[in-house]
């Protein structure tokens, strides 16, 4: 996976937008951010999952890119129920945007805050960050899409922080609030709707 990645970045262009999605288990070690791998061992964690600054933040910021969408739909603590997937601790954002923050334009979306979990739902077969991200980008959710034509980063981060929190309220009646980290300067449209 580094191998090919490295490869990717190495290939992108000014004019390219890199988008990476994750979903799994993410935590930090108290110096950098992972995400797990199918053969993470718990008791070597560090040396087998993947770091984020080695797969992603490093090579992103040293290649010619100026335009990243990243999306992690993992938990940013532990916690023990059947609807979560469980993490080790918390994720740290803030070194994703301190790596990331002479990029051109980012845009980083994570399903929950540090010290909550990511919950998935029986009734959508998936995760509900993810369902209700999916929805958004394709047009089907008209609070995410302005002007009946455009999502973009700003009514995509409002959609998902009102509808991912509403729903696992209602149907689950526990706390999940996406977070998002978005270039400061301006709106970007992320999907032009047909």
């Amino acid at each position: 996976m580094q191998y090919d990645l490295q490869g990717l970045f190495y290939g992108l262009s000014s004019k390219d937008r890199l988008i990476f999605y994750y979903v799994g288990h993410g935590f930090h070690n108290g110096v950098t951010n992972y995400l797990s791998t199918y053969d993470m061992h718990p008791m070597n964690v560090d040396k087998t999952a993947i770091s984020l600054r080695d797969v992603l933040l490093d090579p992103l910021s040293k290649s010619e890119c100026n335009s990243a969408m990243i999306f992690i739909d993992a938990c940013a603590q532990s916690f023990v129920c059947a609807n979560s997937r469980n993490t080790l601790s918390n994720i740290d954002v803030d070194e994703i945007k301190i790596i990331l923050s002479d990029s051109n334009y980012l845009a980083s979306y994570f399903s929950c805050q540090p010290g909550q979990s990511s919950y998935s739902c029986d009734n959508l077969k998936q995760g509900i960050w993810t369902y209700h991200l999916s929805q958004a980008m394709k047009g089907e959710k008209p609070d995410a899409v302005l002007s009946k034509k455009y999502v973009t980063d700003r009514s995509l981060s409002d959609y998902l922080a009102k509808s991912v929190t509403t729903y696992v309220k209602d149907e689950l009646g526990y706390v999940q609030n996406p977070k998002s980290i978005l270039d400061a300067d301006s709106e970007n449209v992320l999907v032009q709707i047909p």
